[in-house]
């Protein structure tokens, strides 16, 4: 993965984290989707600054997510790669075209999920999570530094 997308990643993760918490430091309303699950303003303000974000540095993936996922299976079945995203769930899945639909990825033994397209490169589901990220502590992993 280029540095420049690895950092605006971090970037984006930082501004949707800072939009969550300035959400959370006032009063929130909770609407519920069409299954009943919750849907917090928290959820929305993230879901705009991480699609926002990822379209602006990669324009030519398209992002998926909860909030998005109304659009057709007609247009997104073509796609090859995409992100997906889901900011409050605290998970990371990610997955691979495998003949007519998708599969998952899963994480090794160490919690990492490596890339089959980006040789070498992997991401520590736990880094995800980081109450403050800290870009070092990838680069020192991947032995960047």
């Amino acid at each position: 993965m280029e540095a420049s997308i690895r950092e605006g990643v971090i970037d984006i993760a930082r501004a949707a984290g800072a939009a969550i918490m300035e959400i959370y430091r006032q009063d929130f309303t909770v609407e519920h989707k069409d299954d009943r699950s919750p849907l917090t303003q928290a959820d929305l303000a993230a879901h705009r600054v991480i699609v926002a974000g990822l379209e602006k540095l990669t324009p030519d993936l398209p992002v998926l997510s909860e909030e998005s996922a109304s659009l057709p299976w007609g247009e997104r079945q073509g796609w090859r790669r995409y992100w997906l995203v889901d900011p409050l769930k605290r998970t990371c899945e990610v997955f691979r075209l495998a003949g007519a639909g998708f599969e998952a990825v899963p994480a090794d033994d160490s919690s990492r999920i490596r890339s089959e397209v980006l040789p070498g490169f992997w991401i520590d589901v736990e880094w995800l999570w980081m109450e403050e990220p800290d870009m070092w502590i990838a680069f020192e992993a991947w032995g960047l530094i």
